[in-house]
């Protein structure tokens, strides 16, 4: 009878970094579309190889090939990314109001729809002037 030995175990830091790097660069492209010149997929794929690094303990030798789990874990969290991003720019929060109710008067509204405090406008005013200025030096 012939023994054969296991398979030493697969850690993340042994698979080949570009490979990871080319999978996250291809699950980027087919989800988000074509980049464009200015490289708008980088924090994606960021994000997708930050995603695989916390799921890698998940992986399991016997269920599959290392690059495949990183694969399909980088499909789902990025489908995942992606619709919160686009939640995000649907405001992700509304309010309904009476068209005879002032503004200003509703204390559990959201920030931006209550009247702003002078003071702290003022303060962000003069921080927004003195960064304008730093930058023109």
């Amino acid at each position: 009878m012939v023994e054969l030995a296991a398979p030493p175990p697969c850690t993340f830091a042994s698979l080949d970094i570009d490979r990871v790097a080319a999978i996250a660069h291809g699950v980027a492209t087919r989800l988000g579309g074509r980049p464009s010149p200015d490289d708008a997929h980088a924090d994606l794929r960021s994000d997708l190889m930050l995603a695989a690094l916390e799921r890698w303990p998940k992986f399991n030798a016997s269920r599959g090939r290392p690059m495949a789990f990183l694969a399909v874990t980088m499909t789902r969290a990025g489908t995942s990314i992606l619709r919160a991003q686009h939640a995000a720019k649907r405001g992700g929060r509304s309010t309904t109001v009476s068209l005879g109710d002032p503004i200003g008067n509703v204390q559990e509204r959201h920030p931006s729809l209550v009247t702003a405090n002078p003071l702290k406008r003022r303060d962000l005013k003069l921080d927004v002037r003195a960064a304008i200025d730093a930058l023109a030096r």
